[in-house]
């Protein structure tokens, strides 16, 4: 029969903790010392919510009105930051303690749990710091933003499309743009919208790809009519002009319309 636990702290605790383990220099008590000043953060950000305005324009305001006109908001202001600090000192203590120690080896749940609550515990911080909205915190915002940015799994920009958007919309020195006649919305100028052309450019000549059609129309202009369009309305030294670079380029961003 399963002896009941009296109180809750008895629930905190395993039911037999082994001697070693009990030692002030085995835990330093990292972890009752975090949920601490968890707890003063908590109690300190109720008591500051009341005045805090969570706005760009009346937060930095705000803050100032809680460190110098509250009545002991000072006080409140600064348990409130260094107890924020001190818990990020604390988590990551504990958690190198339980690394060195090898306490994460019998219950490896409770170390994912760790790594998950330093992370929260960063993040929480991080986010406290820029409720400021001073300049301080404005660049802290920027840092972070710009890291994430970094890390981003997001694919990373293709020079050659990029290349050839910009020859698209703004031409070159010895070539106008294509966008002086042709959209990409659908809408129609003096030669056809662009729209979905990899798809159209793969239907228009029977065994011949996208690739080779778009490449031809800019080559030779005058070697397909488009339905409803008459040859001779386009420039016609394009392949003349743009270097094979730049026409792939160019082909490479028509390809992803």
């Amino acid at each position: 029969m399963a002896r009941r636990r009296p109180n809750f702290y008895e629930h905190l605790r395993m039911p037999s903790t082994p001697t070693y383990s009990a030692r002030f220099t085995y835990t330093f008590y990292l972890g009752a010392i975090s949920i601490a000043l968890f707890f003063i953060l908590g109690l300190t950000g109720i008591l500051e919510m009341f005045l805090y305005v969570p706005t760009p324009e009346q937060a930095n305001n705000s803050v100032k009105l809680i460190a110098f006109a509250a009545p002991y908001g000072w006080l409140i202001r600064n348990m409130h930051y260094w107890a924020g600090q001190a818990m990020v000192v604390t988590v990551t203590l504990h958690m190198i303690r339980v690394l060195l120690s090898g306490g994460y080896k019998k219950r490896r749940s409770n170390w994912l749990i760790g790594m998950s609550l330093l992370l929260m515990t960063l993040m929480i911080d991080f986010t406290g710091f820029v409720l400021r909205w001073d300049d301080r915190a404005s660049w802290a915002l920027l840092v972070g933003t710009n890291l994430i940015r970094e890390i981003s799994p997001e694919r990373t920009p293709d020079p050659r499309i990029a290349q050839g958007e910009d020859i698209f919309y703004n031409g070159t020195d010895v070539a106008p743009a294509c966008a002086l006649c042709h959209t990409l919305d659908g809408t129609t100028l003096v030669g056809p919208t662009l729209q979905g052309i990899r798809e159209t450019a793969s239907k228009r000549v029977r065994r011949q790809s996208a690739r080779d059609y778009i490449r031809t129309s800019i080559i030779s202009p005058n070697s397909y009519k488009p339905p409803g369009f008459e040859n001779g309305s386009m420039y016609p030294d394009y392949g003349r002009v743009l270097t094979d670079e730049q026409i792939d380029a160019l082909i490479a961003f028509l390809m992803t319309q």
